[in-house]
């Protein structure tokens, strides 16, 4: 039982100093940030860019086409709903290869 329970243990310790080595390491690189912004999470300020179709994004790099539907339960018909949107800009960096990183929050009503 204690030949087990040492074979297990060292079979554990093995497996757990190889794992690391096993997981493929991402290319992290510095960079430099252009542009930051902090993220609106006022609900009522959201509501009101997407009513006023303020977006932060040019609608040609849209590639999303927002569709929504209610369906009852049991019923074939649905009926489609009016989507909202707006694009938040939260952050423009530059990577040292020269490539440029934009991250966007988007919400939608």
């Amino acid at each position: 039982m204690k030949k087990i329970a040492v074979s297990l243990l060292m079979f554990m310790l093995v497996f757990t100093s190889f794992s690391g080595s096993i997981f493929a390491k991402e290319n992290f690189q510095k960079e430099k940030v252009i542009y930051q912004k902090t993220e609106i999470k006022d609900v009522n300020k959201l509501f009101e860019r997407a009513q006023k179709n303020i977006s932060d994004i040019d609608e040609s790099k849209k590639s999303l086409k927002l569709e929504a539907a209610l369906t009852k339960t049991g019923e074939n018909e649905s009926n489609n709903i009016d989507l909202k949107s707006t694009t938040q800009l939260l952050k423009v960096a530059e990577k040292e290869d020269g490539t440029t990183v934009e991250t966007y929050a988007m919400t939608v009503l």
